[in-house]
Order: structure tokens, then sequence, then C-alpha cells
């Protein structure tokens, strides 16, 4: 499995309550994240930070980041699978 680094774009916005239209800001953050890949096809990367062998295989955290979202990738290690 590989750890990679992914930079990718998300929504920025949304604040509880009413908001002034000319204080308001139009733009989209961007989010770096962390993990092993799990999963990949053509519409996302479902990247989990934390996996266990404790038994039956266990993960926790997972996010699907969708493909058109990433700017960037990285690998940082690349590891046998857990089991």
């Amino acid at each position: 499995m590989q750890v990679e680094l992914i930079k990718w774009v998300d929504t920025f916005g949304c604040p509880p309550g009413w908001e002034f239209e000319d204080e308001v800001e139009f733009k989209v953050t961007e989010v770096v994240s962390v993990g092993f890949i799990k999963d990949e096809d053509e519409r996302m990367v479902v990247l989990v930070p934390h996996m266990s062998s404790a038994g039956r295989k266990q993960i926790a955290g997972h996010i699907c980041i969708p493909q058109q979202q990433i700017i960037e990738r990285k690998i940082l290690a690349s590891f046998p699978s857990i089991s």
C-alpha cells in the first residue's frame, strides 16, 4: 500500500446566520490530506489515515476525494499490505 500526500480543493463558506452581501468572501480552500490509498477509480481516491490488523482488518477516518478536486499528489512511502 502507498502512503500519499494529496492536495485538493474544497468548498468554502456556509457560515451560520445572515451576512451582508458585500462582505461575503467568494473563494475555495486548499486542503492537504495524508494517508494510505485504500481504493481509487476514475471518480475518486479513498484515503485512510489509520489501519489496524487486530483480528479483522479495521480502518478509521477514511475520506473520499473526488478526482477532479485533486491539485497535486505525492507518494511518501510504500508498505506491504496490512494483514
